[in-house]
């Protein structure tokens, strides 16, 4: 995620385990928070429209995740938009990613609705 995150700002969490790609939405719960327990490390605290996986306490506990402020994996909804282009996709986790991968990233990105989520 590049720039600051606003207390209840939408957002996509690229998920992807043996190279299968899942999008999860959520919003920003908590901007930036230090965390002493990890040296001092900036993290973004996002709450999940659907449970992350796995749970490891408590059903409201997988709900929410904490993620480095510069983690690649946390988009902004304007980022997922910008992103609907393959190249940019490619700049974006081709860096990390092969590119089969990627592509599998690009389908997800453009298959994923961003209307809101009912209250």
């Amino acid at each position: 995620m590049n720039g600051t995150a606003l207390p209840n700002e939408r957002v996509v969490i690229v998920e992807i385990q043996d190279g299968n790609v899942r999008l999860k939405t959520g919003h920003i719960a908590c901007p930036v928070a230090e965390l002493s327990a990890v040296g001092g490390a900036r993290e973004t605290v996002v709450r999940a429209d659907s449970q992350f996986r796995p749970v490891i306490e408590s059903v409201d506990e997988a709900f929410e995740k904490a993620f480095p402020v510069d983690d690649i994996h946390l988009l902004k909804e304007t980022e997922v938009l910008l992103l609907q282009d393959l190249t940019q996709v490619r700049e974006w986790f081709g860096c990390i990613y092969e590119d089969w991968v990627v592509a599998k990233i690009h389908r997800a990105l453009k298959r994923l609705d961003l209307s809101p989520v009912a209250a």
